[in-house]
């Protein structure tokens, strides 16, 4: 993993960890969840947690991070006018995150469940902060995110390659 896309993880999730909980939409929705239980695989369950709570709406705003700071994007500033390169990285971050989303969510959910079982995780997403579990999820966020970090590295390394590979093609088409 080259070194700017391990700092933008860090970045990202290092300050991120302790406090996402709280950037998250925690606010007990108006309606609650007419299933007591949660229904389907725990993955399944999982997902839910994930869509459900909004966990999974930071990976444009990581891969835009990574893909700006990385060493190429970097060095084309220097080369092109700034709006140009910014502009170039919008276009090229949508398709990247399209492809790749929902195996970020199935990351997502792979490490939620590592720390808590789908009835919590169920509870967590129906019940927000009136979930009996919701003193434990947060003193577990600090571990989940360098648990987190571990297991997409790999597809955040990859999507952001996929970028800067479009950003380099969409400044080769503009004068």
């Amino acid at each position: 993993m080259n070194r700017t896309l391990k700092y933008a993880l860090v970045a990202c999730f290092g300050m991120v960890a302790p406090t996402w909980a709280q950037q998250v939409d925690w606010q007990t929705p108006k309606t609650q969840s007419a299933e007591p239980k949660p229904i389907g695989s725990p993955r399944d369950v999982a997902r839910f947690f994930v869509k459900h709570t909004g966990v999974n709406r930071n990976f444009i705003y990581i891969l835009l991070h990574a893909t700006q700071t990385s060493p190429q994007v970097q060095a084309l500033y220097g080369q092109f006018p700034k709006e140009k390169v910014d502009k170039a990285v919008r276009i090229a971050i949508q398709p990247v995150v399209r492809k790749h989303f929902a195996e970020w969510e199935a990351n997502l959910a792979l490490t939620y469940l590592e720390f808590f079982t789908p009835e919590v995780l169920h509870s967590l997403a129906t019940e927000r902060t009136n979930s009996p579990y919701f003193g434990e999820f947060q003193a577990k966020s600090p571990k989940v995110g360098p648990r987190m970090r571990e297991r997409i590295a790999g597809l955040l390394n990859e999507a952001s390659v996929e970028a800067i590979n479009i950003v380099r093609s969409e400044l080769k088409k503009t004068p």
